[in-house]
């Protein structure tokens, strides 16, 4: 009897624990970003994405629309080999690999402090676009 009382004064306290913390907290979205590749996709995420003329060609050629580069920032890998730190005015350029239908799509990417440039973009092999390089 003892021992159903202490868990019911258990359940009690856990349930209202439990809404203690959905009140303070609420719906938020954690997402956690702990491996390299998930931090600078993430970081990328949260700016302003622009576009170099050539790019934008592309953008036209390939149908690329938001919906595109949000895939291309949530599934791409990052190739750390390339990655061009700090080079130009403390901007980093990174160099995402993304398996789209028709193969590996490679973008080079200028993260500053508010914006993310893609200033090119490969095609894969077999696909082309009448763009200026």
């Amino acid at each position: 009897m003892a021992f159903l009382r202490r868990m019911g004064w258990f359940l009690v306290g856990v349930g209202l624990g439990t809404l203690l913390v959905i009140f303070m907290f609420g719906d938020r979205e954690f997402k956690c970003s702990y491996f390299p590749n998930d931090r600078v996709l993430s970081d990328l995420q949260k700016k302003e994405l622009l576009f170099s003329p050539a790019v934008e060609c592309l953008n036209s050629c390939m149908s690329a629309d938001t919906t595109f580069y949000t895939g291309v920032l949530n599934n791409s890998d990052v190739d750390f080999e390339f990655n061009k730190r700090g080079t130009d005015n403390m901007c980093n350029t990174y160099k995402l690999d993304y398996q789209g239908n028709n193969g590996v799509h490679s973008f080079y990417i200028k993260n500053c402090d508010s914006t993310a440039t893609v200033m090119r973009w490969t095609l894969p092999e077999g696909v082309s676009c009448d763009c200026p390089e």
